[in-house]
């Protein structure tokens, strides 16, 4: 499969069945769309934009509600691509602790096996650096790419090198991240920050 980041915080996932996007804020080729900006624009496409479990062509899909910080609801999401199991923070702006029963989505019922690749929001409005990098130590992917930043902001740019010194596997900057089951590191590799420029403004 191939990952591309478009800016801000959305992704678009193509695998050998489907074009994936997430976050869409205009009409795409996509075949599956997890929260569009506006649902107008999913022409002929899968929509997801309510919490359940999906299978769309034999790739999976499993939507989670959270509240964020102003109480407002939100999805994240974990994705089953190619056998290769993907969690997307998406617009999470504070930690869900482990195992509390009074937050909204339990990690345990996202992550039931081994993360492969986590994609976590990291800009201005989103995750503290104390809050990432704690997700990052309890989550144990073996990849994490990081969205939703702004390398124009002074603060962001901080936060970004901050986050990035907390790894010493990292990628070269790219503008698509190719992966498949049998490429992933191994179990016993040090976690890697794959750095992903956006491909559009």
């Amino acid at each position: 499969m191939q990952i591309t980041w478009e800016g801000k915080d959305i992704i678009k996932i193509v695998s050998e069945r489907n074009t994936i996007v997430i976050n869409a804020d205009k009409k795409s080729d996509a075949t599956v769309l997890l929260s569009p900006v506006n649902e107008k624009d999913a022409a002929n496409a899968f929509v997801i934009s309510n919490p359940g479990e999906y299978e769309v062509s034999d790739d999976f899909f499993y939507a989670d509600l959270f509240v964020n910080k102003e109480g407002k609801r939100s999805l994240i999401y974990k994705l089953n691509i190619e056998d290769v199991n993907i969690v997307v923070l998406n617009k999470m702006d504070k930690k869900i602790e482990l195992g509390t029963a009074d937050a909204d989505v339990n990690y345990e019922n996202i992550i039931d096996n081994k993360l492969d690749i986590l994609i976590i929001p990291i800009g201005e409005g989103f995750l503290d650096i104390k809050e990432a990098l704690s997700i990052k130590n309890e989550l144990s992917p073996r990849i994490i790419i990081a969205i939703d930043y702004d390398l124009e902001s002074e603060k962001d740019i901080k936060k970004f090198h901050d986050f990035k010194s907390s790894f010493t596997a990292i990628s070269e900057p790219q503008d698509k991240f190719k992966v498949s089951k049998k490429n992933l590191p191994g179990v016993d590799d040090e976690m890697t920050l794959v750095i992903l420029n956006k491909t559009c403004k």
